[in-house]
């Protein structure tokens, strides 16, 4: 913030530490909560506030280029802003490359959202919806639901302030997930379908396919399984016919995890099966476990309804392994109350309600933090919101 190298600003905050107007912990300068008081009634009326936008600009950047060094740890998926992500090095690397950029993140979440609010309040658009995209994974990887649906809103409405229709496009199914996290079905199918319509007014294939895909989730959730299944096969077909050869290799997979999972719920196991193990290759192959965890689940429902109970026992734990070692919650109660359904099929009561129990208490957990994502709205939001 204060543009200045790091040898000098150290020297300024422990003049600070010292005048007992800053205390550290933790490697953290922290201000005493009287201190931090006066300066939200006095501090900004005090300085200039052209300097004081400028020192928050260069903050919002800083906080932005962090976001994407770890976004590129967790996730190889397209971004819109690759120009950005191709001059911001990858922040770790290694075998715990993925726990230090989840840690990183943690430690910064309030700041990070504090960000993106900033950004909108000195009107930085691009900003605003690019950090959007950088946290995405993040908030939808670990189930942080307030969070991703306060940041998405002003992604939504920063994408239509610059009007940008890939960035509106983005911006709106992102959101639409968000919404679809915390299950509110209709109005998230209403983001998928406007993320839908902008891209295909603007030629836009990836948010035409995208919007398409995440169509066909709702449809699955809400038990319409053909419809959701025609779905997924639009948005193969774009893939297919309209992305570049390069680019079709990961949406091809995920087609098949997705395209498989409501196979085998329609009983036909054996297509299931064929697209699911090929998808499961792909995933390995791209170093991504969570995906290979999330297509053995439905993999292993098809072997247990095929009478391989065993098959689908081991394929079930692999998945509720690497969901326990991801942290990502959702998955892990799929996970749970499958192994419980095949211990009662092996006879194995006693091992089948302790998973049953388990499955319940994180949901449980996941259901409040939902709930109070959707009370912090309803508060924020007022009467007024339809």
């Amino acid at each position: 913030m204060l543009d200045l190298p790091e040898f000098e600003t150290t020297e300024l905050l422990d003049d600070l530490q010292r005048l007992r107007l800053l205390s550290r912990a933790g490697g953290r300068y922290r201000f005493h909560a009287l201190t931090r008081l006066y300066v939200a009634d006095h501090g900004r009326e005090a300085g200039d506030a052209g300097e004081l936008a400028a020192a928050l600009t260069r903050m919002v950047v800083d906080y932005h280029e962090f976001a994407i060094g770890r976004d590129k740890v967790l996730s190889g998926r397209r971004r819109i802003s690759e120009q950005r992500y191709a001059a911001v090095p990858t922040a770790h690397s290694g075998p715990d490359a993925r726990g230090e950029a989840l840690r990183d993140l943690a430690e910064e979440r309030p700041n990070l959202l504090a960000a993106v609010r900033t950004a909108a309040d000195l009107a930085m658009w691009e900003q605003v919806w690019q950090l959007c995209e950088s946290l995405h994974p993040y908030y939808s990887d670990r189930a942080l639901y307030g969070d991703w649906l306060d940041s998405h809103e002003l992604g939504v409405s920063a994408a239509e302030e610059i009007a940008d229709p890939a960035a509106q496009a983005r911006m709106r199914w992102q959101y639409g997930a968000a919404l679809f996290a915390v299950h509110e079905d209709s109005a998230a199918a209403e983001q998928f379908e406007r993320a839908r319509a902008l891209a295909v007014a603007h030629g836009d294939a990836w948010g035409e396919q995208s919007a398409t895909e995440w169509a066909g989730f709702v449809l699955e959730r809400t038990g319409s399984l053909d419809a959701a299944l025609e779905c997924f096969d639009r948005s193969k077909a774009i893939v297919s016919e309209r992305f570049a050869a390069q680019r079709r290799r990961r949406p091809l997979a995920l087609h098949g995890m997705h395209a498989g999972r409501v196979l085998v719920r329609l009983g036909r196991f054996a297509e299931a099966q064929e697209l699911l193990r090929d998808a499961a290759e792909v995933f390995e192959d791209l170093g991504e476990p969570g995906n290979v965890a999330k297509v053995l689940l439905p993999l292993a429902q098809a072997q247990l309804r095929t009478a391989e109970p065993a098959a689908a026992l081991e394929q079930a734990r692999l998945a509720l392994d690497s969901f326990v070692r991801l942290r990502i919650p959702d998955w892990r109660v799929d996970a749970l109350e499958l192994l419980g359904e095949i211990h009662e099929r092996l006879g194995d009561r006693e091992v089948a309600s302790t998973c049953a129990r388990e499955a319940a208490e994180v949901a449980t957990v996941l259901g409040q933090q939902r709930a109070q994502a959707l009370w912090d709205r309803a508060e924020q939001d007022g009467p007024s919101r339809s």
